[in-house]
Order: C-alpha cells, then structure tokens, then sequence
C-alpha cells in the first residue's frame, strides 16, 4: 500500500502526519502503523516483525495491558534531516541529539531516518521500544502521568529499550567519583538541554530505576505504577510502598554508585592497563623461553 503525503508537519494539536514531497509507504500490523520510506522497505520490514512482540514484552515487564492503547499507534520514520528539523521545531525539541519522540496525547511516534541505515535495524527498534513505554504510561496512567518525576518515566523508557551499555558504567561512576552527579531533584520536572548533561540525566534515571528493582524487588514499579493510577501522587504513592521518602533512597544510590564501582575506573586507568600489557609480555616472552628450551633439549636427546 503507498500514500502520497503533500504537506510535512506533526502539528501539536493534530494527530495527522504530512511531508511535503515525500512518498510513503505504509505497514500495518494490529497496533500499529509504521510510515516509511521506499528504500528502506527491508529495515522496516524487520521493525515490523518485532512492534508488536516489543510490545507485549515492554507493557508485560511494566504491569500494563496492551489494550489501553487505542487507536492505532502511527509510527512515521523520516528520511530528510530537514523534515525532522521542521517536526522538531514544532514540538520545540533539540535538533541536535534526538534520535526520535513521541506525541503522547495523538498516540505518535517520529524517529530519525538515519537509524534506518544498518541491515538489522537495531537502532529503529531500541527508539521505538523507549517511545511506546511513555506511549503505554501516558494510556495507562491517563491525567495522572503528569504526576511522575520525569527522570522516573524516562528512566523506565531507557530499561525498556535496553539502553545499557558497558561504556555507559564506565562513563557514569566516573561522574560519581568526580562529584559531578546531577541529583534527581533537578530532574524532576525537565532534563537539560546540553548533549554531555541531557545524556548523564538519561543514564541516571536508568540506573535509579535499577537500583529500585533491586532494593525492592522486580515487581516493584508495576505496583508503584498501580498505586499512582489509584492515587495520582507519586511521592505518597512511593512511600506508601516502601515507608521510605525517595530522596533517602536517592541517597543510599548516590553512595554506592561511588563506593559500589570504585574498581571500574581503576582497572580502566593508563598506568593499569599499561601494567597489565607488560605483565602479560613478561609472561608471553618467559612461555616462549621455556618452550625454546623444551624443543632444543628435544633435539639434543634426538641427537645424542
């Protein structure tokens, strides 16, 4: 199925998507349809396959039934880095490092075209995961959503699209060792806009979220999550489960990302990574000694 899109713009109070000039294809799968260009038919076809399995995946890990979203989800990915810029500015985003978001009140989801260019369309499919987890809350939690921290739903997007990577532990102690945590206070109501510290923000609230699974069990933010529907307040819903205030909770995280990690940045360092090559010469060279000597011993005795 093809359709033509004449004009461009994701307006903020219309759920239709138009791009001047563009010819579009179109997917459909029983939630969702995904908006694409031509040339990237085998990308999206591999997205396809995996929307609705992500789905079910993502709204079982958080507690929600899939059946809230309604309508349809409309996924468009654009080609033209122009397009993206004109979406963006309508929806006063940063041009500069989003890689996709989401319209959550005309159940919308754009993601950058550029994501599209290796074979597996791996990338595609980790935006898209982070954009429907807001997507699912916002259905789920309907006039309540706007009762979460922001570094409390963009945290729990990250997890669902498994947006972890060794680096990332590496990257984030450091700042812990360094003093240079950003406390989540600030990031309650926005994140900033600078690349270097809107990515440290994202990598916080991810790694919180961990942190409160593993202190209070892996069924914890579903039951948070049902108790803000019930509620609306998060801060009374949170302790209402744990008899603790998040902030002190905040705190113990704070102290055992620096103490928990201090090895990271040690095995990490120059002079460690240095000592550990010229011990394992040291090795290499004493092995390669000793089997020369083993081979001229051999020969010896095949001689003599």
């Amino acid at each position: 199925m093809r359709t033509k899109l004449v004009i461009l713009i994701l307006a903020l109070l219309s759920s239709v998507c138009f791009l001047e000039g563009q010819t579009l294809e179109v997917k459909q799968s029983e939630h969702f349809s995904i908006f694409y260009p031509p040339r990237h038919r085998y990308s999206v076809e591999l997205l396809q396959s995996e929307v609705e399995r992500n789905l079910k995946r993502v709204a079982a890990d958080i507690g929600i039934d899939p059946a809230v979203l309604t309508p349809k989800i409309s996924v468009y990915l654009l080609t033209r880095r122009e397009d993206f810029a004109l979406v963006e500015k309508g929806y006063s985003l940063s041009p500069d490092w989003s890689a996709g978001f989401v319209d959550i009140y005309n159940n919308v989801i754009v993601i950058k075209s550029a994501s599209l260019e290796t074979p597996s369309a791996k990338g595609v499919v980790t935006i898209f995961c982070h954009e429907l987890t807001h997507l699912l809350l916002r259905a789920y939690l309907e006039e309540h959503y706007s009762a979460l921290p922001y570094w409390f739903h963009e945290g729990i997007a990250m997890r669902e699209a498994k947006e972890w990577r060794l680096s990332d532990a590496f990257y984030l102690v450091r700042k812990g060792m360094l003093g240079s945590i950003i406390p989540l206070e600030r990031l309650t109501t926005s994140f900033p806009r600078e690349k270097g510290e809107v990515h440290l923000a994202y990598l916080e609230s991810l790694n919180f979220i961990i942190h409160l699974e593993e202190r209070f069990g892996e069924e914890f933010i579903p039951r948070l999550l049902t108790k803000i529907r019930e509620g609306g307040i998060f801060e009374l819903s949170f302790f209402a489960l744990t008899r603790e205030h998040w902030q002190k909770v905040e705190g113990e995280w704070r102290q055992a990302l620096e103490h928990h990690y201090r090895w990271i940045p040690w095995i990490t360092s120059t002079s460690t990574i240095w000592t550990i090559a010229v011990i394992l010469f040291i090795m290499g060279y004493i092995k390669k000694r000793r089997r020369q000597r083993e081979v001229i011993k051999r020969w010896e005795e095949e001689d003599f």
